[in-house]
């Protein structure tokens, strides 16, 4: 997971979020900014209909200072890192401006997203919603203590679920790339936390 392997994502004018690799893990500060890093997969490394897990380990040592504010709201909708799933579909989604000339610089496409966000509010974790601003964007809560913890989801599942897709849309689904964003915009205060061991992998379970 070379950082160097990965391509810079800004939000608007902002810088990107502060990254130093240690080894195979990066930590990623924010103060005030939002941004991130997109990879995108090899065609025809994402086959259908097999099942996609997203595997991965965080930890948060400093969350973004959102106080109560739910993540239904903008003002609660920061993040010390969120991993996110880049599915291809049938639909088109409208996404930063960057990350647009990326998907279309690689000749892949971007249907939906579905975000893994650490949470500090436990009453959220475990749970998906509809982005309240998109609804081609899931949201899913995770905690994430200050010391690495592995993770495995599975995103098309989530995403199928939360959107209640039918069959056949559900059978087009194919993760297309993995975005790692980080914001503390709307709350303007600052975040750590640190990410490795992120891979897909794939099979034919049911």
């Amino acid at each position: 997971m070379m950082i160097g392997q990965w391509l810079p994502v800004p939000i608007g004018s902002q810088p990107l979020p502060t990254i130093q690799q240690k080894t195979s893990i990066w930590e990623i500060r924010t103060a005030g900014n939002a941004g991130g890093f997109a990879f995108f997969l090899p065609k025809g490394k994402n086959p259908l209909p097999v099942r996609t897990h997203l595997e991965w380990s965080w930890s948060v040592e400093k969350y973004p200072k959102i106080g109560p504010k739910p993540p239904t709201q903008k003002e609660g909708d920061d993040y010390a890192i969120r991993v996110g799933a880049l599915v291809a579909g049938n639909k088109s989604l409208v996404l930063p401006s960057e990350l647009s000339k990326l998907v279309k610089r690689h000749g892949t496409a971007v249907s939906y997203i579905v975000f893994y966000c650490a949470s500090e509010n436990s009453k959220w974790w475990g749970r998906c919603i509809v982005n309240p601003f998109s609804d081609h964007v899931v949201n899913c809560f995770r905690g994430a203590a200050n010391r690495m913890s592995k993770v495995s989801e599975m995103p098309l599942d989530d995403l199928v679920k939360t959107l209640a897709l039918v069959a056949e849309e559900a059978a087009k689904l194919s993760v297309s790339g993995v975005w790692i964003l980080s914001d503390s915009d709307n709350s303007a205060s600052e975040s750590l936390a640190h990410l490795g061991e992120l891979k897909v992998t794939y099979d034919d379970s049911k």
